[in-house]
């Protein structure tokens, strides 16, 4: 933008009279990238941890849904606990 103020302000054009105003175009773009680069590298490396946990906490409810089911019957079969309330199971045998 600057350039184009140069050119209006000076009634001419040409490469000197844009030249500032490219010079600075360059080192905004490269300041960008520098940033985006960054901001992927950061994005990438959060994203895989996420991932990775996700996995984890899945394959660990797997686990407790498998563990649950196997247990179940000897939840059921259990003697209820001294002086407790009877639950639901229990409740349904009664």
């Amino acid at each position: 933008l600057s350039s184009f103020r140069a050119m209006a302000a000076s009634g001419t054009s040409g490469f000197a009279v844009v030249a500032s105003g490219i010079s600075e175009a360059l080192v905004t773009t490269a300041g960008g990238i520098a940033v985006a680069v960054e901001a992927v590298v950061f994005y990438n490396f959060f994203h895989a941890r996420v991932s990775s946990e996700a996995f984890s906490l899945s394959l660990r409810s797997d686990e407790l849904a498998e563990t649950c089911a196997e247990k179940a019957a000897d939840l059921r079969a259990a003697p209820p606990a001294p002086g407790g309330t009877p639950g639901p199971a229990r409740a349904a045998e009664a």
